[in-house]
């Protein structure tokens, strides 16, 4: 809905920079723009539509811009903006009343402030000199003079779907630290630390209480939410918990929602979501996405083209799908809604299946990162130093080292933060491209209320289930897709079933992956689609035997970096 590109003056092709931004920013859908300066940067904000306008000008000089969906001190959107930019100038920043999906440059003739929201769900890119950044990776990759491929980055976008730690697909572009503020005066440019929650858990807090204490807070930003886009809010309901939690709090709230669920009639998740909203009189649109025509292969190619400027480049699904998922995006955007998503509740649960011990950080690499075979990628591709580096990367996301074991404290810590930070991250940036969104559940306050809660609790999703039944006792009581109602204890066969992934040791869950049974390419990934779109491969067949890729997501995203790389004509080297 809302960008923004910055480049500071020092640098020799700043004109440059800024007139391909703003023609990158108009192909991805952004063409209105103000380009606006102080002493040392020159800065455009961009919006899908006039009504969007993201900048505040102050009479001082000053102004604000922002990317995203932003609350601060029960505020909403531009004036929450300019209360911050009040509050930053003063020195009375209240961080724990800041929470949304966003990014925002906050700017005085002198200085400049970029920072986002601190658990990352809106990535801001910056080159590595910190000269530029920009909301967009396609706008900075645009204006710099090469890219190369960062090879560590497209491995992970291919095997967990997006790159994590930090990095992105190309070597000259990274994120900007959401645990970070940047703070650009003078000549200088630095980073301040911001302050990070590592709550420890507690095995003593009953069940009752930890619910209780959670749902508090989740409240409080329900209801924020809900003062500020009464009637314009969306979310889905699916048979999962994070769903059910949410549009628990909804109507304990008195507050209503449109409600969506994805799937054919005969899934899980729209079985259930039928029944609810037949029992509890709810409106549900159900959509089908594999039910969308599929465009022949001659005329497939603007289909792509669409998409790669729609969602930034390499989204986390890929390029190459029938056109259903950015339509159901944008159609949750109509009106001027605000998108829920319930991404990150199992920050409510044991969400690696692990038990209550320490781990190493390669441990967490085997547990859940080794989703991928090592026999598909060509001889560029070391797994041991792959994994080695994935290692490194989770014990720096938890504030450690390798060579210690995790807390099993800073192993929940992982999932929001390392996990979430850069997985939901990308696609949460995306949403809000389009419109406003948020996820809820993954905010540094409800987070933080979650990680205090027992280990005991989160197994077998106990406190997320307590949680809905004190939210709503009449959503709890329906059945679920896991096979059993919320209100109710798991059955032993859901006990035994979860026991065999718990029990797995990570030594062993490494191989599991191999062991898959893939489903049938669908048809825009066969070779017919695939040669009129891209035509001869020209990149990623040296990093990946392509021919041998049967996962359909790992195809479609190796297919996506191709052609990102063909379209930055991105440079070709010895990197290893």
């Amino acid at each position: 809905m809302r960008g923004f590109f910055a480049v500071q003056k020092s640098c020799l092709d700043a004109e440059d920079n800024l007139a391909r931004a703003r023609r990158s920013f108009e192909r991805q859908g952004f063409p209105y723009a103000v380009e606006l300066a102080n002493d040392r940067w020159r800065i455009l904000s961009l919006r899908r539509s006039r009504a969007a306008e993201g900048w505040i000008q102050f009479p001082n000089g000053g102004f604000a811009l922002l990317a995203g969906t932003l609350f601060y001190r029960d505020l909403a959107d531009r004036k929450a903006l300019e209360r911050l930019h009040r509050d930053v100038q003063g020195r009375k920043l209240d961080e724990d009343a800041l929470w949304g999906s966003f990014a925002v440059l906050l700017v005085t003739r002198t200085t400049l402030i970029a920072l986002t929201d601190r658990t990352g769900t809106f990535h801001v890119y910056r080159d590595l000199s910190e000269q530029r950044l920009s909301s967009s990776f396609l706008a900075l990759a645009d204006a710099l003079p090469r890219t190369t491929i960062d090879t560590t980055g497209f491995y992970d976008y291919i095997f967990q779907e997006a790159p994590h730690g930090g990095g992105s697909i190309f070597r000259e572009i990274q994120l900007l630290p959401s645990d970070v503020k940047l703070l650009s005066d003078g000549s200088d440019t630095r980073h301040v630390q911001r302050p990070v929650a590592q709550p420890e858990s507690t095995a003593s807090e009953p069940l009752e209480d930890a619910a209780e204490r959670c749902l508090t807070v989740l409240r409080d930003r329900i209801a924020c939410l809900s003062r500020h886009y009464p009637d314009r809010i969306d979310t889905a309901l699916s048979g999962g918990y994070d769903s059910r939690l949410i549009l628990a709090m909804l109507r304990e709230g008195g507050y209503r929602a449109d409600l969506h669920v994805y799937g054919s009639e005969s899934s899980e998740d729209v079985r259930v979501a039928k029944q609810i909203a037949a029992g509890e009189g709810l409106d549900l649109t159900v959509t089908n996405k594999g039910k969308r025509a599929l465009v022949a292969a001659d005329d497939y190619t603007d289909l792509v083209t669409q998409n790669f400027f729609a969602f930034d480049g390499y989204p986390n699904d890929g390029l190459f799908d029938n056109g259903a998922d950015l339509a159901a995006r944008l159609e949750r955007a109509d009106d001027d809604r605000i998108a829920l998503n319930g991404g990150g509740g199992e920050i409510y649960r044991n969400f690696f299946y692990l038990p209550n011990r320490p781990f190493t950080a390669q441990e967490m690499a085997w547990s859940f990162f080794s989703q991928y075979d090592p026999r598909l990628c060509t001889a560029r591709f070391s797994n041991a130093q792959y994994q080695a580096g994935l290692a490194q990367r989770i014990a720096e996301s938890a504030y450690a080292s390798t060579d210690v074991s995790l807390s099993r404290d800073q192993v929940e810590f992982l999932y929001p933060y390392f996990r979430c930070r850069y997985w939901m991250g990308r696609n949460n940036s995306v949403n809000n491209r389009l419109g406003l969104a948020v996820t809820p559940f993954i905010e540094h306050a409800v987070i933080s209320s979650a990680l205090q809660a027992p280990l005991q609790h989160k197994t077998l999703g106990l406190l997320q289930a307590r949680m809905i039944s004190k939210a709503d006792p009449a959503l709890a009581a329906y059945p679920s897709a896991y096979g059993y109602s919320f209100d109710r204890e798991p059955p032993l066969s859901y006990r035994l079933k979860y026991l065999g992934t718990y029990l797995r040791p990570p030594s062993l869950r490494r191989f599991t992956y191999r062991l898959r049974r893939q489903p049938p390419l669908p048809q825009q990934l066969q070779l017919p689609y695939r040669e009129a779109v891209l035509g001869k491969l020209a990149y990623i067949q040296d990093y990946l035997q392509v021919e041998r890729i049967t996962d359909p997501g790992q195809l479609n995203r190796a297919l996506s970096a191709e052609y990102l790389f063909q379209w930055a004509n991105t440079d070709q080297d010895d990197e290893v």
